[in-house]
Order: C-alpha cells, then sequence, then structure tokens
C-alpha cells in the first residue's frame, strides 16, 4: 500500500523537467500554492503527487499570461479540487489511535487518583477518630484529676478547720483548768 502510494508520486526535480519549469522557481511555487497541491516531504526530498502536475502546468501557464497570486487562487480554486496531503492521510489515521491511547492513559491516571483520594480519606477519617478519641480520654483524665485536686482541698480544708477546732477546745481547757487551779 505505501508503495502504491509512493508511485503515485514523483520527485519535484523530476516534475521540473517534465515541465520545463526552474526547480527553484517549483519549490516556490510548491510554497506559495501549497493548498492547492499534493505534495510530502521525505527526508529532504519533495514529492508531489500526480494528481497535482495539472495544477502545476496551469500555475506556469498564469504566470505565462502574468496573472498576479490571488487571480492564480483564484483559478485554482475553480479548477482544481483542493487536494489532501498524504502525511495528513497517515497521519489522520494515527491520530485516533495515538488520541485513545492518551484517553486510556488519562483514565488510568483517574482512576488511579480516585483510588488515592479515597485511601486518604480514610486514613484521614480514622486519624480523626483517634484524635477525638484521644481527646476525650485526656479531657476524661482532666475532669478526675480535677476532681481529685478538688476532693484533696476540701479534705485539708476540713483537715485544718479539725486542728483549728482541736486548738480551740485544748484553748479552752487550758483557760478552764487555770481557772479551776488560779494560775
Amino acid at each position: 500500500m505505501v508503495n502504491e502510494r509512493m508511485d503515485k508520486y514523483k520527485r519535484a526535480s523530476e516534475v521540473a523537467e517534465q515541465l520545463i519549469i526552474n526547480r527553484n522557481t517549483l519549490r516556490r511555487w510548491l510554497l506559495q500554492y501549497e493548498d492547492y497541491l499534493n505534495t510530502k516531504l521525505e527526508g529532504n526530498t519533495k514529492f508531489i503527487h500526480e494528481s497535482s502536475i495539472p495544477a502545476i502546468q496551469l500555475i506556469k501557464e498564469c504566470y505565462a499570461k502574468q496573472l498576479q497570486e490571488h487571480e492564480i487562487k483564484d483559478k485554482l480554486a475553480k479548477s482544481h479540487e483542493i487536494p489532501k496531503n498524504a502525511e495528513s492521510e497517515e497521519d489522520t489515521s494515527a491520530v485516533p489511535t495515538q488520541v485513545e491511547q492518551e484517553l486510556n492513559n488519562i483514565k488510568s491516571l483517574l482512576h488511579q487518583q480516585q483510588e488515592f483520594n479515597k485511601q486518604l480519606v480514610e486514613r484521614l477519617n480514622e486519624q480523626q477518630k483517634y484524635i477525638e478519641s484521644r481527646m476525650d480520654a485526656r479531657d476524661k483524665n482532666l475532669m478526675n484529676m480535677i476532681r481529685e485536686v478538688q476532693e484533696t482541698k476540701q479534705q485539708l480544708l476540713e483537715t485544718a478547720a479539725a486542728k483549728e477546732e482541736v486548738k480551740e477546745e485544748e484553748k479552752e481547757q487550758k483557760n478552764w483548768w487555770s481557772k479551776l487551779f488560779g494560775n
């Protein structure tokens, strides 16, 4: 199939000789009128499809009549179908598979990212539960410690009050004994 395509192409130098056109002139026309000519480049060699040879002949005749570039393009547009380049045909056949591969790669990456996100959310939830349980335990410990401190404080106050009472009673007893014995 590739050989069939190549059979329909001629080197630019061959076309220049066939149509008796200067090679540099032909190269310039190939650039100026590339939208109307079916060409392809392999390495440093430019190839022209056989279907474009009549268009090049028309360009040659138009220049012989001293027509302007825009007039020549109008004639080419009216008289010839704008060709597809063989390069673009080959490239477009590869494009869907390339796009499909890229799309599959993107889908795969998206799926991986979604899985990673799901695992990350699960980890964050577990971490949040752990933090909350640790905070609850800490709060309970703090409340127990506060309660114990308050109870200890209360006991100390009661002990201090009891000692004060004992001192008062001892004082009263001393006073009573001293009154009784007169000291």
